[in-house]
């Protein structure tokens, strides 16, 4: 708990009560999950994978389960959580994880295995918005912009203009050095989304670069 004067956590005491828990009872799943995450938080990234990997091992959840993955991810281990959610989709079909083992593909430079998971969702489901914003991802991570920007518009068409989307669509303007573009589709964002932030951020810097200050100051 957050100290009642400075209202600071000590993460370095909650991990180690959390730790030697889980020692005492190698079974207690939660006080493996609560060891990885409070090591999460003081930076302790082994650990956590270690402690997470336990939780998993012990009680399969999905809680469990993408805790471990997005620290194997975070320790450069891309690969191993590509494996560890090919073995719980073995069993189970269950679309958000296979999201993220796509994401995981991605990441792990697997693009053709990514694809290959994209095109069999939409198979079934043509009109899947985060399907598609995934294929952009694949394409954009690869440099192939155009083919990026093709997948972000079928899910701008499907979204009906989703901020986010048309955010990413900017970004990928301003990759192939077409600031024009870009400046439009982030000024048509904020238009109608003031508090978008990331669109907000992007337009100040396209402001910046090119010498309107004024409009730089008035996003950041």
């Amino acid at each position: 708990s957050a100290d009642r004067k400075t209202g600071t956590v000590d993460y370095e005491s909650a991990y180690e009560r959390f730790w030697k828990a889980s020692e005492l009872d190698p079974k207690f799943h939660q006080a493996h999950y609560n060891a990885g995450w409070t090591a999460e938080q003081i930076s302790r990234f082994a650990d956590a994978e270690r402690h997470y990997r336990s939780a998993y091992d012990i009680e399969g959840n999905t809680d469990y389960l993408l805790a471990l993955a997005d620290t194997l991810t975070q320790n450069d281990k891309s690969a191993e959580s590509v494996e560890l959610y090919k073995s719980y989709l073995s069993s189970t079909d269950d679309k958000s994880i296979r999201y993220k083992l796509i994401e995981a593909m991605t990441t792990a430079a697997q693009y053709d295995d990514a694809i290959n998971q994209i095109q069999q969702i939409l198979l079934t489901e043509p009109k899947d918005i985060k399907a598609y914003q995934l294929l952009s991802r694949v394409y954009f991570v690869q440099d192939m912009f155009d083919m990026s920007l093709l997948c972000a518009e079928k899910a701008n068409e499907f979204a009906e203009g989703d901020p986010g989307i048309s955010n990413n669509m900017g970004v990928t303007y301003l990759a192939m050095e077409d600031s024009t573009t870009a400046l439009v589709t982030f000024k048509e964002i904020v238009e109608k989304n003031p508090d978008h932030l990331a669109a907000n951020l992007n337009l100040g810097y396209i402001a910046l670069n090119s010498g309107d200050f004024g409009l730089a100051q008035a996003r950041f």
